[in-house]
């Protein structure tokens, strides 16, 4: 469980939570990755506004949203949260320009992983809202228990000084990350149930025949010897010939 509560807490997994950001989307749809909406420009390619105080927000609340239960002010709360999205966001609206220059959306290749990626979505989408009616009850038992555990590795647990902070400070954010958890394990049985609702048909053979085709080891290290003397066999004619002159 610690390890998957520091990935929890850790900004890092909070930036790469969601695939599609809004910038990414709109390319996607073949629109322009433009941002008018009047609130303060915090970047501009090529003198157009692609980075608004506004879509830096609404980014900050999707994010919170899948990770910290919409607790906006507590993503705020890590040190360099909104630097490193908004550091996230650029690289992304730069690769946008770039893709917008190029034309790919006009290649095969590109229209064939549009399809596979607006399917990805549909099932996360799907997911969330699945998910979403799922109530865990957390106590503060199991916060304390947590804090205890992550106060000496979590960054998230620390001020920008480096100094933890008190377990007042962090008990929301603790308190999302483990109900996170338990919607997760619970979750997995939902899943499982739904089993029952539908007509399944597994082809379970195809898995039995793969997991009981095993390679013959014999013929696999004789043939990794083989290759590995093909390999060595140049240098040695190398090494004749120089000691030929």
């Amino acid at each position: 469980m610690n390890r998957n509560i520091v990935k929890t807490l850790s900004l890092s997994l909070v930036i790469t939570s969601l695939i599609f950001t809004p910038g990414c989307l709109d390319f996607l749809k073949g629109k322009k990755s433009a941002a008018d909406d009047g609130s303060l420009v915090l970047l501009k390619i090529e003198g157009k506004s692609v980075i608004t105080e506004k879509k830096l927000n609404d980014l900050l609340e999707m994010y919170a949203a899948a990770q910290m239960g919409g607790n906006v002010e507590a993503l705020k709360s890590i040190p360099g949260a909104m630097k490193n999205i908004f550091n996230q966001m650029l690289a992304e609206e730069l690769l946008l320009a770039w893709a917008e220059k190029k034309q790919i959306e006009k290649l095969e290749e590109y229209q064939k992983e549009y399809n596979q990626n607006l399917e990805f979505l549909k099932k996360a989408l799907a997911r969330k809202y699945f998910a979403k009616d799922l109530v865990v009850e957390i106590t503060d038992e199991e916060i304390q228990k947590l804090y205890d555990e992550q106060k000496n590795v979590s960054p998230a647990l620390k001020d920008k000084d480096g100094k933890f902070l008190p377990l007042a400070d962090v008990k929301d954010l603790l308190k999302q990350s483990l109900e996170a958890q338990k919607k997760n394990m619970m979750l997995a049985q939902k899943i499982n149930e739904l089993k029952a609702q539908f007509n399944l048909e597994e082809n379970n053979e195809f898995f039995e025949k793969m997991a009981g085709s095993k390679p013959d080891m014999a013929e696999l290290m004789k043939s990794l010897q083989n290759q590995k003397s093909e390999e060595v066999a140049p240098a040695d004619e190398m090494t004749e010939d120089k000691e030929v002159k």
